[in-house]
């Protein structure tokens, strides 16, 4: 986590377990849930005993509040230019997402020599 001290939220709060929090002037949509379904398959094969490949796909599946409600991205006329203005981040209330990626791997051949 770049930019934080890695201490979770509740415990800098001071929140224990058992305890109950009030929040005070919510926005109306700030109870929004988020379901997140993935999967993958893969498909690993040995070509020689130096050579192994490997496939592998996956699937993702994300409905509901993705977005963060303090993040903000800028919005600048050039990339070494200060920002003109800044626009809260958005993203879609569902969200698929699939990978597919392949590999192989070559291992070097290993002497084994007896130590006197």
């Amino acid at each position: 986590m770049a930019g934080t001290s890695g201490t979770p939220l509740p415990k800098k709060l001071g929140i224990r377990h058992g305890h109950s929090v009030v929040l005070l002037n919510a926005p109306a949509n700030f109870e929004r849930s988020l379901d997140v379904h993935a999967g993958s398959l893969a498909w690993t094969q040995t070509v020689s005993p130096r050579l192994a490949t490997q496939v592998t796909y996956e699937l993702g599946y994300a409905s509901g509040f993705q977005a963060s409600p303090y993040r903000y991205v800028p919005v600048r006329v050039a990339l070494d230019a200060a920002p003109e203005f800044w626009v809260p981040e958005t993203d879609p209330d569902e969200l698929v997402r699939a990978r597919l990626g392949a590999g192989a791997d070559l291992h070097s051949q290993v002497v084994s020599a007896n130590m006197v």
